[in-house]
C-alpha cells in the first residue's frame, strides 16, 4: 500500500481454489480514524472505518516439559 499525507491506499487479496477476490482500500486519516471505501470486486464497494485498538498482553502461565522424552 501507499501513504501520502493523510491519504492511504491498501491492496489485499482473498484467495480460495477457483476464486480470487481483490480488496482495494482507499481512505483518509483524521483524528486517529482511518475511513474510506473498500472495493470488493463483483460485490462493488462498501464504506469502512478503522480505529487503533490497544490490546492487553495475554499472560497465561505455561510450563516447559523437562526430563527424558516419553517416546521410545
Amino acid at each position: 500500500g501507499t501513504v501520502e499525507g493523510d491519504q492511504v491506499k491498501l491492496r489485499s487479496e482473498g484467495q480460495q481454489p477457483g476464486d480470487r477476490m481483490p480488496f482495494l482500500f482507499a481512505g483518509q486519516v483524521a483524528d486517529g480514524v482511518l475511513a474510506g471505501s473498500i472495493f470488493l470486486g463483483e460485490y462493488l464497494t462498501a464504506p469502512y472505518r478503522a480505529t487503533r485498538t490497544t490490546y492487553q498482553p495475554l499472560e497465561k502461565p505455561f510450563t516447559i516439559p523437562s526430563g527424558p522424552p516419553l517416546a521410545t
